[in-house]
């Protein structure tokens, strides 16, 4: 309360011509006040008319100047309230006593208690300092107030200089501060915190022994059913046996009754050739009859072997086996997305994840990405002036004329970036940037990030909320938290940005079929997200349309030029 009331009489007890508290105030015509000197001064130079320094009103003749009694009574009372402002004794009690002196290694005391410990002081005792030496050395005035922001004392012109917008306090409200510190309600805030962690803890364990327990019966169901398919097989594989055993005793059958044949037929040729030997003309015509035989070859095997083989079986079990991996693959994102059908209450918890499958492929080629392509539009709210938009809000450029761009506190007013309409706080999205020109920075970036000033904090890929590509023409390089990692260059003149919200990651690939990832990064993303561009002068960013047509073989190759902007 007091800070502020100095602060606000200091404002209007300052003379504009010196810049310091008025002395010796008075006030011309034009109701203008002026230090007498300063007012003198200036209507001191010969042949120049009298004029009011601020307003620039001339008077002719000079008019006379009057003291301003109300201001210099005002400037009174402000030096004399600040010059009796008490640092208190640390060893009174109750009344605030102005300090006489102060240690540096233990405390403040007043006269009295000075007195009283002097003897207590050894020789070797720290120097005492004057409590009237808390001057401030570069303005030379008392140091009255605290800066909570810097954590030091300072005067009420370090308040308008360095420390302006500080959160500062009066040493004389410290205390009321203190003693009105509501302790009942940070003592009830630090339980219900406690009991807060509790809850969570309890729920944290809760939730590890359910996983454990569904674990344990997802284990038993998939070995249930790898037992099914070991049971099937083994079922196959004694059919086949069986299969085979039927097959060759009947085989075995042909093959006996095949021997006794050849048999006969050995015998019945040993005895034609006794019965061919000389004088047996008689004996053989006798004979002949009974030597005839069947000669003709048996009819051909009525059970061919490749139709007892274990081909067709093979095959069969071969569709089988593609049917069931297709049956898994197809209901495998089902089931997933069964296990994460979670209670409302509990969604905030896991953002985006009830339309999440848990085994979602990795986009491979670049078809596979275009399935999350996203349409994406230029803010003009927060475009910095130096940059165009053209061909509908869809493609920028940076020039060194600033564009006539309303006032809006959301507009970048130092870095020439611009962000998208489009903000994700879930799922897959992804989009395509033709880049040309000196540098230029491809990334996104929370809505929240800072718009003005020259901080880090409001440049792409220098602070915790933004990620971003860089390059210009002799390197290219990936920025986070002012981190930046230096990327092997390669020519890069059409990207492909695909941000997975829900895993967390941001990966940046050169567009082609193959799509070739160039980096990625990896975070746990907590805020909505908007895709963002920073372009140095004479460059360009063309959001491109996503569509499968569009490949790198039949893009317009672009050259970067020159870089002229600096290296941030």
């Amino acid at each position: 309360m007091a800070a502020a009331h100095l602060l606000f009489s200091r404002e209007y007890l300052r003379c504009s011509v010196c810049l310091d508290m008025f002395q010796n105030p008075v006030t011309i015509p034009c109701g203008h006040s002026f230090c007498l000197g300063c007012i003198e001064q200036c209507w001191a130079q010969p042949g120049a008319p009298a004029s009011c320094p601020q307003c620039r009103t001339f008077f002719e003749p000079t008019p006379r100047l009057c003291k301003n009694h109300i201001l210099t009574q005002l400037v009174q009372d402000l030096t004399s309230s600040v010059l009796n402002l008490l640092v208190p004794c640390d060893l009174c009690l109750g009344q605030r006593v102005k300090i006489l002196s102060s240690c540096p290694a233990c405390m403040t005391t007043c006269l009295t208690h000075l007195g009283n410990s002097m003897e207590n002081l050894a020789h070797n005792s720290p120097q005492l300092t004057e409590g009237a030496d808390r001057q401030c050395l570069r303005h030379d005035r008392f140091q009255a107030l605290f800066c909570t922001t810097d954590q030091s004392y300072i005067c009420l012109e370090c308040l308008q200089e360095e420390h302006r917008g500080h959160s500062t306090i009066c040493e004389d409200d410290s205390e009321k501060q203190i003693q009105s510190f509501p302790h009942k309600e940070l003592q009830r805030g630090i339980q219900c915190t406690e009991d807060e962690i509790y809850s969570w803890q309890t729920q944290m364990n809760a939730i590890k022994i359910a996983t454990l327990r569904d674990k344990e019966e997802l284990t038993k169901s998939f070995s249930d059913m790898v037992q099914m398919v070991t049971s099937t097989q083994e079922k196959v594989q004694h059919f086949m046996e069986s299969l085979e055993q039927a097959v060759l005793i009947r085989i075995e059958a042909k093959l006996q009754q095949l021997m006794e044949k050849r048999e006969a037929l050995l015998q019945s040729k040993e005895k034609l050739d006794q019965l061919s030997q000389p004088g047996s003309n008689l004996q053989l015509l006798q004979s002949l009859e009974g030597l005839k035989v069947e000669t003709k070859p048996s009819s051909s095997l009525s059970f061919p072997a490749e139709d007892f083989t274990s081909a067709h079986l093979v095959q069969v079990v071969t569709e089988f086996k593609e049917q069931l991996h297709h049956l898994c693959k197809k209901h495998m994102d089902r089931i997933m997305q069964k296990a994460y059908d979670v209670p409302a209450p509990s969604r905030d918890l896991l953002p985006g994840i009830q339309n999440r499958p848990l085994l979602t492929l990795k986009p491979q080629g670049r078809v596979d990405f275009l399935q999350y392509a996203r349409k994406l539009t230029l803010d003009l709210n927060t475009v910095h002036r130096n940059l165009c938009l053209m061909a509908g809000n869809r493609k920028v450029t940076c020039k060194l004329q600033p564009q006539a761009y309303p006032e809006h506190p959301e507009r970048f007013d130092h870095f020439t970036q611009v962000l998208c309409q489009e903000r994700f706080t879930s799922g897959r999205h992804y989009w395509e940037v033709q880049l040309s020109g000196n540098q230029v920075g491809v990334g996104v970036a929370y809505w929240s990030i800072q718009r003005k000033g020259h901080e880090r904090a409001c440049l792409l890929g220098r602070n915790t909320q933004s990620w971003c590509l860089e390059w210009n023409s002799s390197r290219c390089t990936a920025w986070h938290n002012n981190q930046k990692i230096l990327i092997p260059k390669r020519h890069h003149d059409r990207l492909g940005v695909f941000l997975d919200y829900t895993a967390g990651t941001l990966s940046f690939y050169e567009v082609a079929d193959g799509m070739l990832l160039i980096h990625t990064f990896q975070a746990a993303f907590d805020g909505p997200l908007c895709p963002i561009f920073f372009l140095s002068w004479n460059s360009f960013v063309t959001i491109g349309e996503c569509s499968a047509s569009t490949t790198k073989s039949n893009t317009v190759s672009i050259h970067f030029k020159k870089q002229f902007s600096a290296d941030f």
